[in-house]
């Protein structure tokens, strides 16, 4: 997987948390991560049909 991010779903519905871990994904050393965010289940599950 050299090169390629890893793909995480973050399902939470406080933006201000979202965001946070959105930016500790940022500085996590190694791979970078390819994060989709969505606020509801409903709305993860979609992204991931």
């Amino acid at each position: 997987m050299k090169g390629e991010g890893i793909k995480v779903l973050l399902v939470e519905d406080n933006h201000g948390d979202a965001r946070l871990i959105k930016e500790m994904l940022a500085e996590a050393r190694g791979n970078p991560f390819d994060t989709e965010c969505a606020d509801l289940l409903a709305t993860g599950l979609e992204h991931l049909a």
